[in-house]
């Protein structure tokens, strides 16, 4: 193994305080320079966008002065004489203008004085239908390409008031110095750039060179004593150009002169901030650390020695308390161990390098071992779990150690001392070296056989709560199939009794005979589909199924409809026939429960008109249900109550008080959905009424599973 090499804590202190302030003086120069660098860039993106508008005000006054000259031309061509056109030529006016036409219906008249090819430009313009008066063009010739301020106007005859001919005045951008120069001049530059797309056009540089990738870039270009930025402009006939500006760049010589003075003010401020801190530092920090150490090291061997006191108040303080904390590290050790032994959990240690398996006391009391040789090894363990349980154990346990949870923690039934087994419940932790090798585990059992047992005792009990409601269910069901027997049965026995009289008096008509006999049979056939309908209502399918809403309530509603019709209670049913999967008879079963807690309140408060509504909708993948009456709601002092099993304001012949207990549980655990009811007040056929709305709602799938009996 390579030995680190050791460091002083003063040679610690003089690397920190000199990182230190090189990191403060390298936030200072970053921060200056950042902020320099923003205020001159601020500048010259404010100066490039001066320049931009003294272009535009330009070139709008060349475009003004033209449309000027135009106005000027064309009010002197009003009257159609020769002394006129003889006159324009004398206009000074004439002179400061490249393109001067005069075009009627079958001529052109071409009074330009300009260098450039006029007649070339006069045919492009010819080509081209132009609506505006005063505009710029980009004509693409075959000389090249020209930018041409153009101003159009139309000469009125003052004798007819009709449009003679047009007047076409314009001025070529194209190496016009004059224009070019003013704007480089208002606008201190060192010279200007005209491209159309690549083409250089004009240029107030005696070189006439340029970086092409300067006209492709978005922002300011800087080389190292040169800025340059751009303009581009549209024309009319969809062409472009482009002005680029060239000036002096003097940003960099301005950063370089800061940093020097900042320089200098730094270099001043780390000497003194260095010679300050290390003296401050090497007296109220290293030499009594330094001290402290010392005296550690002696109160080891000697309780009563004596520490020195020095200017910082904490060290004084924390050697005073340095000889109590190995004397509390002493006793800790002491409780530590009282208190494996004393706990109720049962502590095991496993060293997976050495194979030592360490127990506490209290581990092998809750398992009835008094001898430890009885468990030597991890193979003890893994022979105690349960085999139903080994599997799921084992790949919780692969799972912690691919790092899938930091706890490993699980259930089990483990094998005691003398054979039985018991619930225990298992939290450990794999740790592992710097190599991220497995080193130890480390946990607690915890006895839960006691709880176990506790929550199987509650399932007994719920089990015994929902047989109770399914008695009490049963008992209505055998109210229900006497009412729907009696008149079957009466029309069975006076059909019996007419075919017995017959025979006694000797009158025995076959066809009456047989047609009694006929409906005889179809009222039998009656009575063993009511048989049918309670057999699979109370014997129903107990794994999850699809089923239509609407088919569910009547198939149901049906089978108890007579004890509602009795009362003169009329169920209102307004439900959308949506496709479930659920449990149908679970469902259904909640659904009677509100049914007959409405038909009980309707009856026992004496409403003259009885109502029960039965209403559904989906939210999402929600399925609601409302059923709501009017018997006016369940009162304030007892809305509380309801739920509570065995709670019932019937007499103890008509209600067990487990209905809504169990209507809600059913909900919870075997639709993961929700009951809960509210006193409403609602409008029915222009009458108003008030009573109390149960809401159900359960996802529209419910896993698909087999449901305990």
């Amino acid at each position: 193994m390579i030995k680190r090499g050791k460091l002083s804590l003063s040679l610690l202190n003089t690397i920190f305080l000199v990182v230190f302030l090189i990191i403060i003086v390298l936030g200072i120069f970053i921060s200056v320079f950042y902020s320099s660098k923003r205020v001159l860039d601020y500048n010259i993106n404010e100066y490039a966008k001066q320049t931009k508008n003294i272009t535009n005000v330009i070139i709008k006054t060349e475009q003004k002065d033209l449309n000027n000259i135009a106005i000027e031309i064309a009010d002197l061509l009003k009257t159609n004489t020769k002394e006129n056109y003889e006159q324009i030529e004398t206009l000074n006016a004439v002179d400061q203008v490249d393109l001067f036409f005069i075009k009627t219906k079958d001529l052109t008249e071409d009074y330009s004085q300009s260098l450039f090819d006029t007649q070339m430009i006069i045919d492009k313009l010819d080509e081209m239908s132009i609506s505006q008066e005063n505009t710029i063009l980009s004509l693409d010739t075959k000389d090249g390409v020209y930018i041409l301020f153009l101003s159009i106007k139309k000469i009125i005859e003052q004798d007819t008031g009709r449009v003679s001919s047009r007047l076409f005045l314009g001025k070529i951008l194209n190496d016009n110095f004059p224009i070019l120069n003013e704007i480089k001049q208002n606008s201190l530059l060192k010279d200007i750039y005209v491209y159309y797309k690549d083409e250089l056009i004009g240029t107030t540089s005696n070189t006439s060179l340029l970086n092409k990738e300067i006209l492709s870039s978005k922002k300011v270009v800087k080389d190292d004593n040169t800025l340059y930025f751009k303009r581009t402009m549209n024309t009319y006939n969809n062409g472009n150009f482009t002005i680029v500006y060239e000036t002096t760049n003097s940003t960099n010589n301005l950063l370089k002169s800061d940093f020097e003075k900042i320089a200098w003010i730094l270099a001043i401020f780390v000497v003194i901030s260095f010679v300050i801190l290390y003296m401050t530092s090497n007296k109220f920090i290293i030499k009594p650390f330094s001290n402290l150490l010392e005296f550690a090291n002696r109160v080891k061997d000697n309780k009563d020695e004596k520490y020195e006191s020095n200017y910082i108040k904490e060290f004084d303080e924390f050697a005073l308390k340095l000889k109590e904390v190995i004397d509390e590290l002493r006793e800790l050790k002491e409780q530590y161990s009282r208190a494996i032994n004393g706990v109720e959990d049962g502590l095991w240690d496993y060293d997976l390098k050495t194979k030592k398996l360490f127990l506490s006391h209290q581990f092998m009391s809750m398992l009835g071992f008094e001898d430890k040789e009885a468990i030597k090894n991890l193979q003890f363990w893994k022979k105690s779990i349960h085999k139903e349980d080994y599997l799921k154990t084992m790949r919780k346990l692969i799972k912690h150690k691919n790092g899938n949870n930091n706890i490993y923690e699980d259930d089990y039934r483990f094998l005691c001392a003398d054979g039985s087994y018991k619930h225990m419940r298992i939290r450990g932790k794999i740790f592992y070296n710097d190599k991220k090798k497995a080193v130890k585990v480390t946990g607690v059992h915890t006895d839960i056989d006691a709880l176990i047992k506790l929550q199987n005792d509650n399932v007994k009990k719920e089990q015994l709560l929902f047989q109770q409601n399914k008695l009490a269910s049963m008992g209505e069901m055998i109210g229900n199939i006497a009412h729907q027997w009696r008149q079957p049965l009466n029309v069975i026995s006076t059909i019996a009794s007419s075919q017995l009289i017959g025979y006694e008096i000797g009158n025995v008509d076959k066809k009456s005979n047989v047609d009694g006999l006929n409906k005889l049979i179809d009222t039998v056939n009656y009575l063993s589909s009511i048989i049918e309908r309670f057999r699979d209502f109370f014997n129903p399918n107990k794994e999850s199924e699809e089923f239509y809403i609407d088919d569910m309530l009547k198939e149901n509603i049906h089978i108890f409809e007579a004890s509602y019709i009795e009362n003169s209670i009329e169920l209102v049913i307004n439900v959308q026939n949506y496709k479930v999967v659920g449990y149908k008879f679970e469902l259904m079963q909640v659904i009677l429960n509100i049914i007959n807690n409405s038909k009980d309140a309707l009856i026992l408060n004496n409403v003259e008109d009885k109502f029960v509504f039965i209403e559904n909708s989906i939210e999402g993948d929600i399925l609601i249900f409302k059923i709501y009456d009017n018997g006016g709601g369940v009162k304030d002092s007892i809305k509380n109550k309801i739920y509570e099993p065995y709670f019932t304001t019937k007499h103890q012949s008509q209600g067990t008080g487990l209905g809504l207990y169990m209507s809600r549980e059913i909900i919870r655990k075997h639709f993961q959905g929700e009951l809960i009811n509210e006193t409403i007040e609602y409008e029915y056929k222009g009458v108003k009424y008030k009573g109390e709305e149960f809401t159900i709602k359960v996802p529209m799938v419910i896993q698909k599973q087999k449901l305990d009996s």
